[in-house]
């Protein structure tokens, strides 16, 4: 049996309450049915929104920890006081506008048993499902630069780089 995490999901926001109505509960309802998660937080880091984001989450999530930018900072400032709020073993970077797979934990949360990953993610599709977006890239050296070029070869599951859109990392690593 896989080892069980504790998880924080770090979820910035600008203007979001749409987007937070729509896709919120998808995320807890994984979140709380994932029997490899021990504990979790979900933090939502309000960049300056106006939109009612706080009354919202206040009604509806009051479990949800809610910090609000006093100015908008943008993205990775953002983003980065929510990795400072988390306290968990892992940290959950997720776009207010993501949905989940329902088993994205379960196929995630695994590869931390292994000393060596820092992060994972997972593939990413238009809103159809269709269209891969992002996921499984490795790098190629191409007139003495680097791309990066779909995972074909190996068909594992290492990626060049991690999409902030749904980056599951090692707090310990990460900070």
């Amino acid at each position: 049996m896989e080892k069980k995490r504790s998880i924080s999901v770090v979820i910035p926001s600008f203007d979001g309450k749409l987007l937070l109505e729509k896709y919120l509960p998808c995320l807890m309802k994984t979140l709380k049915e994932c029997e490899l998660i021990l504990q979790y937080e979900t933090i939502v880091v309000d960049d300056a929104s106006t939109d009612g984001t706080d009354a919202f989450l206040a009604e509806n999530y009051p479990e949800v920890i809610y910090l609000k930018n006093t100015e908008n900072m943008g993205f990775s400032k953002t983003s980065n006081r929510g990795l400072h709020q988390a306290k968990h073993e892992l940290v959950l970077f997720l776009n207010n506008d993501m949905v989940l797979n329902d088993d994205f934990f379960e196929k995630t949360i695994p590869y931390f048993d292994q000393e060596d990953t820092f992060g994972v993610f997972s593939e990413i599709r238009d809103s159809l499902g269709e269209k891969k977006l992002e996921g499984q890239k490795t790098p190629k050296c191409k007139k003495h630069r680097i791309h990066y070029e779909d995972n074909k070869e190996t068909k594992g599951p290492f990626t060049f780089y991690l999409c902030g859109g749904n980056a599951l990392v090692s707090r310990e690593k990460m900070v």
